[in-house]
């Protein structure tokens, strides 16, 4: 199977996908990123019901690894890579609006492409409401609720409440 004009991550996505669903996971995402030590490729996974576990990671990365030994040479055009594969973590990232409906009631970060009328682009408070492409946060330190379109954010993450 030579792949020419598919990217490496769209060759793989399926792939990771199908064993991510085998240990009960989803497949997050896929980066592969240039490092000091190398390229590394990260495989990230999640799980709405159980958490993901580190066998279960483990797992999924000897499935990947062992596809790659056998198919990776006719599509990755880079001689060595580190893979990754791990679970977001507590602080993970909110990409689109099902992210944050998903996370309704929790805090997270986020900042937006551009600065708001006040000339703000950073934003601290719970997800309250997810409706319309339109996020709206309790900023309960300042007493106020924002509302900002899902599109106009740049990087979003949840926070940890202590």
């Amino acid at each position: 199977m030579l792949v020419v004009n598919n990217s490496v991550v769209d060759v793989i996505a399926p792939i990771a996908s199908e064993l991510a669903t085998g240990q009960g996971l989803k497949l997050y995402g896929i980066t592969l990123q240039r490092e000091r030590e190398g390229t590394v490729m990260r495989i990230m996974l999640d799980s709405a019901v159980e958490g993901v576990s580190l066998d279960r990671c483990a797992a999924v990365s000897r499935g990947i690894s062992a596809w790659l030994d056998n198919n990776g040479d006719d599509f990755i055009p880079f001689k060595s890579y580190t893979l990754e594969v791990s679970s977001l973590g507590i602080d993970r990232p909110l990409r689109d609006e099902a992210d944050f409906i998903e996370n309704i009631g929790r805090l997270c970060l986020l900042e937006t492409r551009e600065k708001d009328a006040s000339g703000r682009k950073r934003f601290r408070g719970n997800i309250i409401d997810v409706s319309g492409g339109i996020v709206s946060l309790d900023c309960k330190e300042e007493g106020v609720v924002f509302k900002v379109k899902v599109a106009d954010v740049k990087k979003a993450k949840l926070e940890i409440e202590l």
